[in-house]
């Protein structure tokens, strides 16, 4: 069984351990180590089993393993985009959901077919507090969220300044 750190852990007791399948599995992609670590850090001690990687090439690695229920992906990375790794993870998951993480405005549309975008992306804008992540993860994607051109943006003035960047 895996622990809520993300770690394998033995099992005392069914009741005191959440089954694998209701555990929230976050596979995370930046080519930044300090940003994909930090992320899992704080996914792990929020109830989520969160691990980090730091190119597509070792996302396509993870997943095979992990099992991913959600991958969260920075667009550009060297060697293959988050884009072409979210699609392959896609073909071998289809119900995992695909978050890409982008620095850039949300004109550009990254659902347009013909374009090599098998799977429908959510789109989330950097900066972002890791609190927005969370609750971006706790409510359940839809059909508008998968296809939307302007992502949400919360109001987190009380909250500490972390961003992710």
């Amino acid at each position: 069984m895996i622990d809520r750190a993300g770690g394998f852990a033995s099992a005392e007791s069914d009741t005191e351990m959440l089954k694998e399948s209701e555990i929230r599995r976050v596979l995370i992609v930046d080519d930044e180590p300090m940003i994909a670590d930090t992320l899992a850090i704080i996914l792990n001690q929020n109830g989520f089993a969160a691990s980090a990687t730091y190119s597509g090439e070792q996302a396509l690695e993870s997943a095979s393993t992990v099992r991913p229920n959600v991958v969260i992906t920075d667009v550009i990375l060297p060697g293959m985009t988050g884009i072409e790794a979210g699609n392959q993870i896609a073909q071998s998951f289809p119900d995992c959901r695909i978050i890409l993480l982008s620095g850039r405005p949300a004109g550009t549309n990254l659902n347009m077919p013909g374009e090599g975008n098998e799977h429908r992306f959510e789109l989330l804008l950097k900066p972002i507090h890791p609190q927005a992540i969370i609750d971006y993860l706790n409510t359940p994607a839809t059909p508008a969220q998968s296809s939307m051109q302007d992502p949400p943006r919360h109001d987190f003035s009380n909250c500490e300044s972390k961003t992710l960047k």
